[in-house]
């Protein structure tokens, strides 16, 4: 806290791993850099629930976000952020359809989203990436289980020109 208190403008910062982070911690970090904060990295903190990512909502600027392996509902908070170019929610455990469509609908400047083990994920996901216009370039979606390949497939098939790869089990489809 002592370094945001004194005019310090973070622009990006790194807490992953940071084991003994709390919601409160989080929430200073949020409430000093909300107006400058453009790259956030806060993977595997195992203490930060849903009350602690709260305050990411406010961090409007936002454009590269990086939260893996967490248990709290990021989808509508990420929703929010406009600004949003990449977003990778690999290893959360409550992600789902409905967030990540949320994510991908409310963010037109969005060009990578990274879902990999993301287990609730289902094929509802892809369907939304064929029927809305978005700038989504690479969607990563590594251990989905209820992600077929033949969808996956038929998504590079109808997709946009602009959607370029999906990659999946260590399998690349490009659209030629």
């Amino acid at each position: 806290k002592g370094l945001l208190c004194h005019g310090i403008k973070l622009i990006s910062i790194d807490l992953s791993a940071c084991l003994s982070l709390t919601n409160a911690g989080i929430q200073t970090l949020f409430e000093y850099t909300a107006d400058t904060l453009e790259n956030l990295y806060l993977n595997f903190l195992p203490k930060i629930t849903d009350e602690g990512f709260s305050g990411l909502s406010n961090c409007k600027l936002l454009k590269n976000v990086e939260i893996m392996g967490n248990s709290s509902d990021l989808g509508g908070i990420l929703s929010g952020l406009s600004k949003l170019v990449t977003v990778n929610l690999s290893g959360c455990s409550k992600v789902s359809d409905n967030d990540v469509n949320s994510i991908i609908g409310n963010n037109g400047n969005l060009r990578i989203l990274r879902v990999s083990s993301c287990t609730l994920l289902t094929n509802n996901i892809l369907e939304n990436i064929i029927e809305k216009p978005s700038q989504l370039m690479l969607l990563e979606i590594n251990r989905t289980p209820s992600i077929t390949d033949e969808k996956i497939k038929e998504t590079v098939e109808k997709k946009k020109p602009n959607f370029r790869i999906i990659r999946a089990t260590n399998i690349v489809w490009s659209k030629k």
